[in-house]
């Protein structure tokens, strides 16, 4: 049965002069069980995590002080097109150089992406946490100058056998064991990225992984699934901000039912997605944010549309570039909006989580 604990996403450096008594008293009068951190805010993904045990132990002790019981993964841009040596000539060329692409990955094979996230598995085993968030997606490294180019099933394909390598590394170091953390794969944002978006890319995950302790676990990020619930402007009806070849039979049934209550049609999409009922034992987490309804299709496979493409393909450096997109991203759609200032209530997320217990519970039974 599911178990659901309240957790928050912390900052370092936004309690970096607080004391552990003022976070403990935050957890407490919030009802908390501890804080997730993002371990590029720890340490910068270029360089190494820990190099002894003696570093390793005052990471413990730094995190334990701050509560910290959820890590999530360092990622970088266009894993697939990297460690899958798809398009690699293209990767250099939207980096720049071979010297660039080696610079942002760590080297050329892989290596130093790997040893990151198993030396961030061994931090969260060390800490106890309760589950280590995989962000396994592939996003361009400037959000909205470059197209999609590789489909998304092979993306998805290729994410599963990288997860596998994970664990596979994990395995023969010993390091995923019964009482090991869970390792939760978060979702990719709809209409902006590519990688593990559905519960059909999960059903495809779990059918292939090879995963002896049951570990590997679903972080539903609802701001996500949110990124392309749009409303037309011209009909004043929900829609999929998507490609065609985006929008599956069920997508399209959900629209037909409910599109003329964009709202109903966001929660009905949710529903469809996270109460899956062969997924439902399968959850780890659900990450708390709403989103708004966009009335504007910023992005297509990835691509600024229209006026956006023009201004940021006229602008001249790297840094302004990605300034750019990013700012669009963070207002219009990893927004992670309060729930009630965007498409969803705090009554329908409450029947949401009834739902799922109500479900996993005769799962189990």
């Amino acid at each position: 049965m599911t178990r659901i604990q309240q957790f928050s996403t912390l900052k370092p450096e936004q309690y970096e002069n607080k004391s552990s008594d003022f976070l403990g008293n935050l957890l407490k009068s919030n009802q908390l069980s501890g804080f997730e951190v993002y371990m590029d805010d720890i340490i910068s993904r270029d360089k190494r995590l820990f190099s002894s045990q003696q570093e390793l132990d005052s990471l413990v002790c730094a995190l334990k002080s701050m509560y910290v019981n959820r890590l999530h993964c360092s990622y970088w841009a266009y894993p697939t097109s990297f460690l899958g040596g798809y398009e690699f000539k293209q990767l250099i060329e939207r980096f720049g150089s071979v010297e660039a692409v080696r610079s942002y990955y760590g080297d050329l094979t892989g290596e130093h992406m790997y040893r990151q996230w198993v030396e961030e598995y061994t931090l969260a085993k060390a800490i106890h946490a309760s589950a280590y968030t995989f962000h396994l997606i592939d996003y361009a490294p400037i959000d909205g100058e470059w197209e999609f180019t590789i489909p998304k099933h092979i993306i998805v394909n290729f994410m599963v056998s990288m997860l596998q390598k994970l664990v596979n590394h994990l395995l023969s170091e010993g390091l995923l064991t019964e009482d090991s953390p869970v390792i939760e794969i978060e979702t990719s944002g709809w209409g902006l990225e590519h990688g593990t978006q559905a519960a059909a890319d999960y059903k495809l995950i779990y059918s292939q992984l090879y995963d002896p302790y049951h570990k590997i676990k679903i972080a539903w990020e609802i701001n996500h699934l949110l990124h392309a619930v749009g409303c037309n402007p011209q009909t004043n009806q929900g829609e999929f901000f998507l490609p065609p070849n985006e929008i599956t039979p069920d997508m399209r049934i959900l629209m037909d039912q409910y599109k003329k209550n964009p709202p109903v049609f966001a929660q009905k999409w949710l529903e469809h997605e996270i109460c899956d009922p062969l997924l439902i034992d399968k959850i780890g987490s659900i990450h708390l944010a709403d989103n708004k309804l966009k009335m504007v299709r910023y992005f297509k496979n990835g691509l600024l549309q229209g006026e956006y493409y023009e201004k940021i393909s006229s602008l001249a450096t790297w840094e302004e570039k990605e300034n750019y997109g990013v700012d669009i991203v963070l207002r219009e759609y990893d927004n992670h909006l309060v729930f009630g200032t965007g498409i969803l209530t705090s009554e329908f997320f409450q029947s949401l989580l009834e739902k799922i217990k109500a479900e996993s519970a005769s799962s189990m039974s």
